[in-house]
């Protein structure tokens, strides 16, 4: 006799994309959690062929060097690549949930506006170049 276990399970769909890796935006990475089982279903552009994914959601967390935060609380984006095909066994390993979010994407911004890194232009970029311009001018210095 099977024993099952009441989960939640969050459910995504996107279309395929040719030029570029399937990545579509996350959930609320607040109240987000990352150990949530995710199915995930790519479409082709007519809606002929289905492929499914899954996984637990941190495994395809999408995360760079300049990753963008989104208009609220943070929203990884979702990279299908990371999510396991239906043949393959569970992996069940568990993410901590306190994983340093905040200060990775405050890393990110950094980087995207240090030139380290190549990066397309967004309106964070001068945000986070004038929060640092008036946190000096006002001798804050985040302690």
């Amino acid at each position: 006799m099977s024993t099952f276990t009441c989960l939640a399970i969050e459910l995504k769909s996107c279309k395929a994309n040719p030029i570029r890796p399937t990545v579509i935006p996350g959930s609320t990475i607040a109240t987000l959690d990352l150990n949530m089982w995710v199915i995930f279903c790519r479409r082709s552009s007519n809606n002929q062929n289905f492929e499914f994914r899954y996984g637990r959601y941190f495994r395809g967390i999408f995360d760079s060097p300049t990753v963008l935060f989104q208009d609220r609380t943070p929203r990884p984006r979702i990279n299908w690549d990371g999510y396991q095909s239906v043949n393959e066994a569970p992996k069940l390993e568990k993410m901590d949930a306190s994983s340093g979010w905040v200060k990775r994407y405050a890393q990110a911004a950094v980087n995207r506006i240090s030139r380290e890194h190549p990066v397309n232009y967004s309106w964070q970029d001068d945000l986070v170049k004038e929060i640092i311009k008036i946190a000096r001018e006002k001798g804050i210095t985040g302690e």
